[in-house]
């Protein structure tokens, strides 16, 4: 499943264990020719924008003696991929045996399938899918005596690679299993399926009808971490938010945005631009109490910008 861009950037990444102890493969190439190998040293960042607005990067390092270093610097684009616990036996061969010398690729139970950009593993439960900005062969003069001593004694130095997402591919059970796993903080109700409205918003949200009766409903709606509406006005009709799980944000124009926690009410007048939606780090639930009223209308507004949001995040 590809992950929404604004979505990935909030999600919770072990980002000191994935690539030590978890390992990775770097794939670069196509179908018809690629190369991939096993790496533990990588990291997940942000660089080369304004602030607020930084290029997403994954940033590896492969040694001039792999094979794959050849497909990295003849290539625009790569992945990095992560695995199951259970194909720990498959990276490991894929680290020690080189594509020089063998289809190393069939002697493991992994099945390259093509991306747009290169080559991933059907069974990778995550994908990021790289753009390269800047590769160099890092400098034994500039390295620490103790680490040339430990390390590069009896090899050259690594290349570095720093790599934009542009995307990121997740396994159908890996995102489930991130969606349980971030709302095990009490949510009351189901979240439901993608949102109808998603148009209208920033990041993915998820809607669940609770109740339907002839004049009378009930709505919840669930916000992913980072995830927002637009600014927006009710007209005909006020609204009412009744928050049950997690921590968002809600905003009138021209005010100050108030951080909203389980029990809190919100009550929106009729013909006032606002927006609500989940603060960066965490998931957010609140039910929508309506009456079925079809002189109540909405009028969508622009998005609100990343700078405006993280402007509330940083005030925190």
């Amino acid at each position: 499943m590809m992950t929404n861009k604004d979505t990935f950037k909030n999600r919770q990444y072990d980002v000191f264990t994935m690539f030590d102890k978890g390992w990775a493969l770097a794939t670069a190439g196509s179908m018809d020719d690629f190369n991939t190998c096993t790496i533990g040293w990588g990291s997940l960042g942000d660089i080369w924008k304004g602030p607020g607005q930084g290029r997403p990067i994954v940033t590896i390092y492969i040694n001039e003696l792999r094979y794959t270093n050849e497909y990295l610097l003849n290539n625009d684009y790569f992945t990095v991929s992560f695995f199951p616990k259970e194909y720990k036996k498959d990276l490991a061969y894929l680290g020690s045996h080189s594509g020089r010398d063998e289809d190393k690729i069939s002697k493991t139970s992994l099945t390259p399938i093509s991306v747009e950009g290169g080559v991933t593993f059907k069974e990778a439960d995550l994908t990021f899918v790289c753009r390269k900005l800047y590769w160099d062969k890092q400098s034994l003069d500039h390295l620490d005596p103790e680490i040339v001593s430990d390390i590069y004694a009896t090899r050259p130095p690594h290349y570095e690679y720093i790599g934009e997402i542009v995307a990121v591919i997740e396994s159908e059970k890996t995102s489930e299993e991130k969606k349980d796993s971030d709302l095990a903080n009490g949510a009351p109700f189901e979240i439901g399926e993608p949102n109808p409205y998603g148009k209208y918003f920033t990041g993915q949200s998820y809607l669940k009808i609770l109740a339907k009766d002839k004049d009378l409903g009930a709505i919840n709606v669930t916000f992913e971490p980072g995830c927002r509406n637009f600014w927006h006005i009710h007209h005909g009709r006020n609204q009412i938010l009744l928050c049950v799980a997690g921590e968002g944000w809600y905003q009138e124009e021209g005010k100050p945005a108030q951080l909203l926690k389980p029990g809190d009410v919100v009550n929106i007048p009729t013909e006032v631009k606002h927006w609500h939606g989940a603060t960066k780090n965490s998931w957010f639930s609140h039910i929508v109490p309506g009456v079925d009223d079809p002189s109540a209308t909405v009028t969508w507004c622009e998005p609100v910008t990343d700078e405006e949001y993280d402007k509330l995040e940083d005030q925190r």
